[in-house]
């Protein structure tokens, strides 16, 4: 047995158990779910790096260069400070900035994939059933483009507004409220707008306990795959650095987003049985 959708909010340790446990029990399932998303992104990188020619654009970059350091060379003290920093980006390889970028962007332009068909498996679970990741990956697939278009309205949203300062507290007030949209769309089967307003209702009363396990999940990834990777990183910039800073994060990810999966439907599963309490009395 998994775990039973139990109608007590979960504490942060109750959700690293749970979600730790179901992570290991079933880790052949997400690791290959999440390699195999990552992957699709490192070897269109790979195709990029070793294919195309970069010379024009190191050309271009190299003239940059020296446009910022003809730029400061009048200050000594704007010299003795930004030129040591400046030159180590002189001799940067174009290529692998260009190989990075594109994982970069094309994981996270996508990551609502990778959300559905993780917390999908998760849902399986809190029921007691044996995740099935084909099944999963159909689901998700059917989901697409509703998944596509509310993580585009989210993000630009968030951006647009963050963009000025004024209105970055209500975007991260939006940011809080709207936490959930991708798990309603793929556990709750909700669309679009539907979404937002789901996870709007989960979230009701409950906002500053969601921040506060947003920033500590936040937190706690970043710390996690920050030691792997500046450790890996002293081996200098190179593509298999970065293949390999790629398949800690991969992994670190696919664990978080369990987390977040046992958030929600416990979360969820409080709501609705404080809605139906209102509803009767």
């Amino acid at each position: 047995m998994e775990y039973q959708q139990e109608i007590r909010e979960f504490t942060l340790g109750d959700m690293f158990s749970i979600g730790g446990n179901i992570f290991k029990k079933h880790f052949n399932k997400f690791a290959v779910a999440t390699l195999v998303y990552y992957a699709f992104f490192v070897v269109i990188a790979l195709l990029v790096y070793y294919t195309v020619d970069f010379s024009s654009l190191e050309a271009w970059h190299s003239n940059i260069i020296d446009i910022w350091m003809s730029s400061i060379a009048s200050s000594p003290i704007l010299e003795s400070t930004y030129a040591p920093m400046i030159e180590m980006f002189k001799d940067a390889d174009v290529g692998l900035i260009i190989a990075q970028n594109i994982i970069a962007l094309g994981t996270w332009l996508f990551m609502f994939l990778l959300v559905f068909v993780i917390a999908d498996m998760v849902e399986k679970c809190s029921r007691n059933e044996e995740p099935d990741l084909a099944a999963s990956i159909n689901k998700a697939g059917r989901k697409f483009w509703v998944g596509l278009i509310t993580y585009l309205i989210f993000w630009i949203t968030f951006l647009g507004l963050s963009i000025t300062l004024i209105f970055f507290i209500p975007a991260v007030i939006m940011a809080i409220y709207w936490r959930f949209f991708l798990y309603a769309i793929i556990i709750r089967d909700m669309n679009y707008f539907q979404a937002f307003r789901y996870s709007m209702e989960v979230v009701k009363r409950r906002w500053w306990i969601v921040l506060l396990y947003s920033i500590v999940f936040w937190l706690s990834s970043s710390m996690m795959a920050g030691i792997p990777n500046f450790m890996i990183s002293l081996a200098g910039p190179n593509l298999i650095v970065t293949i390999l800073q790629t398949l800690v994060g991969a992994i670190i990810t696919a664990f978080f987003i369990v987390i977040e999966a046992v958030f929600f439907i416990n979360f969820d599963a409080n709501a609705r049985a404080r809605f139906e309490t209102e509803r009767t009395n």
